[in-house]
């Protein structure tokens, strides 16, 4: 019995050990981008798609004169299930000084804690489907195209 011991309490810290060494394996295949090219200069282009993420409601995390926004959906949450959202990155490129390309990238995202890890939103690995960044690039074409025909438009703060 005294033998005993000691073997179970080293299989229960080998074993703690070997679940404690587990980490989230990096993503494997990119995520979904749609992209459209807008006959419009860069700024124009930039200020629409911020009015376009404002009247859509969504979060922008990341407002970049650049050409860079980082935008989520709100926050969801069934039951027990931990939280998801989705990550919107759109990207503006200018390509000639009245052409400008706009690239939007899909991630699902949820709330979870691994071991030995932080609280965090992780990326969610398959399962990703552009729909939410097609529907917003959709938007945002239709709304330059509404602006160039000249129907007015609010602006947004």
């Amino acid at each position: 019995m005294r033998n005993l011991f000691p073997i179970l309490l080293g299989s229960v810290v080998c074993l703690a050990i070997t679940a404690g060494c587990q980490s989230t394996p990096a993503t494997a295949t990119p995520p979904p981008t749609v992209s459209a090219i807008i006959e419009k200069d860069f700024e124009s282009v930039w200020a629409e798609t911020r009015d376009v993420l404002l009247d859509q409601g969504l979060e922008i995390y990341t407002r970049d004169k650049r050409g860079l926004f980082v935008a989520f959906t709100p926050t969801k949450r069934v039951m027990i299930v931990s939280p998801r959202r989705t990550k919107l990155t759109i990207s503006l490129e200018p390509l000639t000084p009245q052409t400008t390309r706009v690239s939007v990238e899909t991630i699902k995202q949820h709330y979870r804690v691994t071991l030995l890890t932080y609280p965090d939103w992780r990326d969610v690995q398959k399962g990703t489907d552009p729909g939410k960044g097609q529907a917003l690039l959709d938007a945002i074409v239709a709304h330059t195209a509404a602006s160039s025909a000249g129907t007015p438009q609010e602006p947004k703060g």
